[in-house]
């Protein structure tokens, strides 16, 4: 049986590890979204037409992005995240619901 002490600092090490695991996802999945949303950035600047799929893929690169960067601010480790703290999340959460009301 643990001490109170004991429980407090087996508490705080879960939350580390989980925030830690969060940030490794959002991390792991914020670089293909980028990759993605590059590319055809790049083919837009090659002369290339903004066909409808384009802007179709182009609509949801930004959609993940958004989401991406709310998971990362809203499990980040409070202590130690740099994600632009509060007004970062309500920036985040200010875009995503624009866009929620456009598709609307």
């Amino acid at each position: 049986m643990l001490s109170p002490y004991g429980e407090f600092i087996l508490h705080l090490a879960n939350a580390n590890l989980a925030a830690l695991i969060g940030s490794r996802i959002c991390h792991d999945l914020i670089s293909p979204v980028g990759a993605v949303g590059n590319g055809l950035e790049l083919m837009q600047m090659a002369g290339g037409k903004l066909l409808p799929e384009m802007a179709l893929i182009e609509e949801s690169v930004e959609a993940a992005r958004l989401r991406i960067l709310f998971f990362r601010i809203a499990y980040r480790d409070g202590h130690t995240g740099t994600d632009g703290g509060a007004f970062g999340g309500a920036r985040a959460l200010g875009r995503i619901g624009k866009r929620r009301a456009s598709d609307v």
